[in-house]
């Protein structure tokens, strides 16, 4: 990665690692150009400053393992802050004939009231969805923050019953 910093210009190697415990990734970088040892630390320090964009994916069956969905959230980090862009959604497999599916509803957010942040969006798509999510405002990146959506689906054979697929970063 090239990082620019006023006329200086740097070449940093960049790692992704994963951070089990948030359910995201960080992304770090470091130099083996001796000559900017000296700078490292406020080169890492610019580098965390600076905007970078991710994506999370999962899949989950439903109860009876009759239909399989796949959700996927795009988000943008700076610094110490996140935000929902996009979300994603498919039934991938349906397995079990004579189960009905049908979507209750999507709702997508980035939200952490304690720091001004309220950003929240309801759809009721088909059984494929794909939605930008217009958001502006960052909310950090904190277990209070709410950054993601949450995907609910009625499944009917017979009887019915519902199946609700969260997928957020940092819970």
């Amino acid at each position: 990665m090239k990082l620019e910093n006023g006329d200086s210009k740097y070449l940093l190697k960049t790692y992704e690692i994963e951070d089990k415990e948030h359910n995201s990734k960080i992304l770090t970088a470091s130099t083996e150009d001796l000559s900017q040892i000296k700078e490292q630390a406020s080169l890492i320090k610019l580098f965390h400053n600076n905007v970078y964009a991710g994506d999370y994916g999962d899949g989950k069956w439903d109860r009876t393992s009759s239909v399989y969905f796949t959700l996927r959230i795009y988000f943008t980090t700076k610094s110490t802050t996140a935000r929902l862009d996009r979300i994603v959604g498919k039934v991938k497999k349906h397995v079990q004939p004579g189960v009905s599916v049908k979507t209750k509803i999507v709702f997508f957010r980035t939200l952490n009231p304690a720091a001004g942040v309220n950003q929240q969006k309801n759809k009721y798509p088909t059984l494929e969805f794909d939605y930008k999510t217009g958001f502006k405002k960052y909310a950090p990146k904190h277990s209070s923050s709410f950054i993601g959506g949450t995907w609910q689906t009625t499944l009917k054979r017979g009887s019915s019953w519902t199946c609700s697929f969260p997928l957020y970063l940092y819970k």
